[in-house]
């Protein structure tokens, strides 16, 4: 019981936050439905990510199906915004330093530096890894040029290789909380 009032009482707040905040907006770049079903998708996911979370650092533990769950809602969730068409959005850019001279919303930097976070997760930072990643990014931003569904960013690039690290780095910090999977 006390999982469902905490996911209602998220999902409340993720939903107020969402439409008072420029993410309503952007659900609506990359979701085929009406504004306010794309702000409860987000809200609900966002909620049940967070009630997981907290379960998890109250319990030091973590069920299986729940990590299942993420992984599947993650992948999904990723290859749709990654490869669905941008209302709006195509183009090239390949400066790096492009990043300081324009005004790149926050938000989406902050997305980009946790997009790939989740996949540093299951694998180690190791060379082949990290080359591997960096490789599947250039793949990513490559076909959304090309295919002319998204904007192709070196800073997207770098952003979500530097998720990829943090990933690898939080899963760490994870065993020293001892958390264990149930």
């Amino acid at each position: 019981m006390r999982k469902i009032i905490s996911f209602i009482g998220i999902l409340a707040l993720m939903t107020v936050i969402y439409h008072l905040t420029s993410v309503g907006l952007y659900a609506s770049l990359f979701l085929p439905f009406p504004r306010e079903i794309d702000i409860f998708i987000l809200a609900a996911i966002s909620a049940y990510f967070l009630t997981v979370l907290l379960e998890m650092l109250r319990t030091k533990r973590l069920a299986r199906g729940n990590v299942i769950v993420f992984y599947l809602l993650y992948f999904g969730f990723t290859v749709y915004t990654l490869f669905a068409p941008h209302r709006g959005m195509y183009g090239l850019n390949l400066n790096p330093l492009n990043i300081f001279q324009t005004q790149q919303d926050p938000l989406i930097v902050a997305l980009n530096l946790l997009l790939f976070a989740p996949v540093g997760f299951l694998l180690k930072l190791r060379w082949r890894n990290l080359l591997l990643m960096a490789l599947l990014i250039a793949l990513i931003e490559t076909t959304q040029f090309v295919l002319k569904i998204g904007f192709a960013d070196i800073n997207d690039w770098i952003s979500n290789l530097i998720s990829f690290i943090l990933g690898t780095q939080l899963i760490k910090i994870n065993k020293k909380w001892n958390v264990r999977l149930q």
